[in-house]
């Protein structure tokens, strides 16, 4: 996804970022930072720096210069959203289209077949879960977060959204990473 949001940044808003790819995991990425070999990343989460690498937070060795997503961190208040970036419709269409899947965060999903029943009730607790005092208090406890939880009806009602995006703008979308691969 980092590479994805570094050209697109590159082609919506003229930043200049050079992709440096082919790191293993998200690891050797933050190790590659930490050596100067790498100046900077994309779409890491806010979370996994705070329970990670706190220590970088506390020492002032990273700025966050952007957030990706809807919904400003309260973390972060004075950190723009690239959404609000967006100069025109067909941007925040475009952006909206890989943005998106950071409502999801980690969706949980059931096979096709389950009966109508049985999908209510597994959908209420987890619904009751993300809103467990107690079970809210052991994520914070851990510096993790549960914000703004959609529900499987809300969660089925956005991929209905994004499956009718329009052709133009998936193929806009797929004519930037092409391109950018085809220069590599």
């Amino acid at each position: 996804m980092g590479a994805k949001m570094a050209i697109i940044s590159n082609a919506l808003f003229g930043t200049k970022f050079k992709l440096v790819i082919g790191y293993e995991n998200a690891f050797k990425v933050k190790l590659a930072l930490e050596q100067g070999e790498l100046h900077g990343t994309f779409a890491n989460s806010w979370g996994d720096l705070k329970t990670q690498q706190p220590d970088w937070i506390r020492e002032k060795k990273v700025k966050i210069i952007i957030q990706h997503g809807y919904h400003k961190d309260p973390d972060l208040p004075d950190v723009p959203l690239i959404i609000d970036q967006v100069k025109n419709d067909g941007d925040r269409q475009a952006l909206d289209l890989l943005l998106e899947r950071q409502k999801f965060a980690r969706p949980y999903v059931a096979p096709p077949d389950v009966p109508p029943d049985r999908l209510e009730v597994l959908r209420r607790a987890f619904d009751a879960t993300v809103k467990d005092p107690d079970f809210v208090k052991g994520v914070h406890a851990a510096r993790l977060g549960v914000d703004n939880p959609m529900t499987g009806e809300q969660l089925t009602k956005e991929i209905a959204r994004l499956s009718a995006t329009s052709a133009a703008v998936t193929g806009r979308l797929s004519k930037l990473f092409d391109d950018y691969l085809a220069k590599r």
